[in-house]
């Protein structure tokens, strides 16, 4: 009589006082035995032993009491190598080029902070990720004492280290501890930095569920994504330099039409639908930056509010930003001040966002501390954004925030040199 297969079990020991990032494997072997694969989350050098099914009840046990975590849910366990699935190629070489380097700074982000690639995560296992960030903001923003905040926040971080394992280098106050909060004001940025990684990993995530889903039929990688990139006109390259400094135009390198399928039908409805009797809402182009490897997800996903989120550094509450000046979306590019990034490559797009009528702003006050687009209605009725102006000395540069996903598109993504 064939011996009962056993569950197959991943667990997740996080520990910041013992600097702890391991995990424990068990997979059953056939014939009555199962193999215990353990070590350091990242370092490639698994060690094995193989147990009686006798044990695996007393393993299991001894490992929980032990304060790992058992991951196993989320986890597909397997030692079979993985089927490389490919796209079709895009017939647009520079385009292919292009699309191609932005994948390699999200994979070289991915391989930077967690141990595993894409293919190994689930979108199950982003959503458990997503809820505990969320859960990360509800500590932050709690006014218990901060000694209690911190205790809460850091539990919390380390069971989402559980969920999608990080790579974490370094011994002591350089390895694992390193992460966590030591005060509450470290909160916002651990926040911030958990939920960029978290969004590039999504992105990957859902381009390799778009592989699976469309095995045998011809794909690219532009449509698994849901858009469509074209190397731009001289026409619309002129466009985009009209909207550059004199010192930015020298550095452009590339420029490409982009469509974002799903945005720009929000788009074309929000303009519909609040079009009056003088047309619809004006639209403006305006800038918007971040670093290389947020754009796969920024192009799949269109900029996205986070309502609930910890605000940092922005002053006009819960919306998403723009500029006119793109010296002023430049700072926020792997090549800006505000990131700290040294790349020899930078990204920007230009938008075409439903500016209508803005509400502007001439100075700051704590009125706008979670400011979103219900209290955009409700103090100015007529208004569709917020166009906070430098010319009083409030900002180096003009900033504009829209508080709704549907005001804006992407138009063109450029490229410069540094």
């Amino acid at each position: 009589m064939a011996a009962e297969k056993i569950p197959e079990r991943y667990l997740i020991l996080v520990d910041p006082e013992k600097n702890n990032n391991k995990f424990y494997k068990m997979i059953d072997a056939g014939n009555g035995e199962w193999i215990a694969q353990y070590g350091r989350v990242g370092n490639g050098r698994a060690q094995q032993r193989k147990y009686s099914n006798r044990v695996y009840n007393t393993k299991l046990q001894e490992k929980l009491a032990k304060g790992y975590k058992d991951v196993s849910d989320l986890h597909a366990i397997s030692t079979a190598p993985q089927q490389e699935i490919s796209f079709t190629d895009i017939t647009d070489e520079k385009v292919s080029e292009f699309i191609n380097r932005l994948m390699a700074f999200a994979k070289h982000t991915i391989k930077s902070n967690y141990t595993v690639n894409a293919n190994d995560v689930t979108q199950k296992m982003v959503d458990e990720a997503r809820g505990l960030i969320q859960n990360l903001r509800n500590i932050a923003n709690n006014n218990m004492s901060e000694t209690t905040v911190v205790r809460a926040f850091n539990d919390v971080l380390k069971e989402l280290m559980h969920v999608i394992p990080r790579r974490i280098a370094g011994q002591g106050a350089e390895g694992v501890k390193r992460m966590m909060a030591a005060c509450k004001a470290d909160c916002v940025a651990i926040i911030l930095r958990e939920e960029e990684l978290l969004d590039i990993m999504e992105g990957q995530v859902k381009i390799q569920e778009r592989k699976l889903e469309y095995v045998g039929s011809s794909q690219t990688l532009l449509e698994a994504m849901g858009i469509q990139m074209y190397t731009a006109t001289d026409s619309q390259v002129e466009e985009v330099k009209r909207h550059l400094s004199p010192s930015l135009r020298s550095q452009l390198k590339a420029v490409y039409r982009v469509i974002n399928m799903k945005t720009q039908e929000r788009f074309d409805a929000y303009l519909k639908e609040n079009a009056n009797s003088n047309g619809a809402p004006k639209v403006k182009m305006l800038w918007h930056g971040s670093r290389n490897e947020n754009w796969v997800s920024i192009l799949q996903k269109g900029l996205l509010l986070k309502p609930d989120a910890v605000i940092t550094g922005k002053m006009f509450g819960n919306g998403i930003y723009f500029a006119p000046s793109a010296r002023k979306s430049w700072g926020y590019t792997s090549a800006g001040k505000w990131t700290g990034d040294h790349s020899d490559t930078a990204i920007m797009s230009l938008y075409a966002t439903a500016y209508g009528v803005p509400h502007e702003v001439y100075s700051h006050d704590s009125r706008w501390k979670g400011y979103n687009f219900d209290r955009l209605q409700s103090d100015y009725p007529n208004c569709s954004c917020v166009h906070a102006k430098a010319e009083k000395g409030m900002l180096l540069d003009d900033e504009i925030i829209f508080y709704r996903e549907d005001q804006m598109t992407i138009s063109y993504i450029c490229e410069f040199d540094v």
